[in-house]
């Protein structure tokens, strides 16, 4: 039961620790796109 406890902990860290990553990524991915978007239509109008 000591043995299991820690190696159930060691295989659910991992995971959680991958699902943040991805979550914060694709956070990330959004917001860097919105102020892309954000910085792309000014230009684009002053261009035109």
């Amino acid at each position: 039961m000591i043995i299991e406890i820690p190696n159930s902990a060691r295989k659910k860290a991992p995971i959680i620790t991958l699902d943040w990553i991805v979550f914060g990524t694709g956070v990330v991915a959004v917001i860097a796109a919105a102020f892309a978007l954000m910085n792309a239509t000014p230009i684009t109008l002053v261009i035109n």
